[in-house]
């Protein structure tokens, strides 16, 4: 079935709401918004990453960890994904593996909002 006109109007208003309520601290409501926004566009990386955040705050590593992974499949280039991936990793000891995911990220995002921070977790890291 083809999508409907309003599709892209309830993906954006779903992603929007989530992300509101996610930087005000309600991850569980901004969960199910993202819920919502990956449902109605299933070929979007971005619900799905920020869905896999939410459930890592909510200490559902192992369902973010498959939201995150079916991310990637989508878009392996997403480097808000390898981010949230390498924390997950890191806070379960997994430090070789949260290395390459850090090092993923600043390949894809060099400069990016936190590129720094990275850059000092991975000298941490050895």
């Amino acid at each position: 079935m083809a999508p409907g006109p309003g599709d892209n109007d309830s993906y954006a208003e779903a992603l929007t709401r989530g992300e509101s309520l996610y930087k005000k601290g309600s991850v569980k409501a901004a969960a199910v918004e993202f819920r919502k926004a990956a449902a109605s566009k299933p070929d979007s990386d971005t619900p799905l990453v920020a869905l896999g955040s939410a459930l890592y705050e909510l200490n559902e590593t192992g369902q973010a960890l498959k939201i995150l992974n079916q991310a990637m499949a989508i878009n392996p280039n997403n480097p808000r994904a390898y981010l949230t991936l390498g924390t997950i990793y890191q806070t379960q000891g997994k430090s070789r593996s949260a290395a390459q995911a850090y090092r993923k990220y600043l390949e894809l995002d060099p400069h990016g909002e936190f590129a720094k921070d990275v850059r000092t977790i991975l000298r941490n890291l050895r």
